[in-house]
């Protein structure tokens, strides 16, 4: 063997190329390692082409299976259908969940997604009474994380309600002293 090339290939694009001369003239079988850059490289479709020539000429090609390079965080957007400046809320509130990633671990998180390309929608109801603070992390299959928080608010759906009552309760609706009302 007189020399090896290496091509990197994303999506189709060549992003990294090298050669590597090798100087023992018997050399049967050689060895050397490869550090595919990830920033260049990231992407699902990714594979490595190895031409090794002899000193004759001859060539052997070969290709290593695709692999998934995924450097980036997902992306997490959180959008409720009402907002006022209060936090207060007297009727439901619904919050739409969006990740976008190209390799989402849908298992990372436990909602019913709806799947549009890299992009995944989820709906949440707030409606019970309650205070809540939406706090919502993901994956992806590479293992990077995010997380994202909501402002806190609350839900109150339940009307006041007032009770009168009056000490001393008669059959007229004429009193001489005071009453006592609770």
């Amino acid at each position: 063997m007189q020399r090896i090339e290496y091509l990197v290939y994303s999506e189709g694009e060549i992003t990294q190329t090298g050669t590597v001369i090798i100087n023992e003239f018997y050399k049967k079988n050689y060895s050397f390692q490869l550090i595919v850059d990830a920033k260049k490289n990231n992407s699902n479709l990714v594979y490595v082409e190895v031409n090794a020539y002899d000193r004759d000429g001859s060539k052997h090609t070969n290709a290593s299976n695709p692999i998934k390079i995924d450097i980036d965080k997902p992306i997490i957007e959180i959008e409720y259908d009402k907002n006022n400046q209060t936090g207060y809320y007297n009727q439901t509130r619904t919050a739409t969940i969006t990740i976008i990633e190209k390799n989402f671990n849908l298992n990372s998180c436990r909602l019913d997604w709806i799947k549009t390309g890299n992009t995944y929608k989820a709906i949440v109801k707030f409606d019970r009474d309650g205070e809540y603070v939406l706090d919502f992390e993901c994956s992806d299959l590479a293992g990077n994380k995010s997380r994202k928080t909501s402002s806190p608010f609350v839900i109150d759906k339940t009307k006041p309600r007032i009770n009168i009552s009056y000490d001393k309760n008669n059959k007229t609706s004429y009193y001489a002293k005071k009453r006592t009302v609770t």
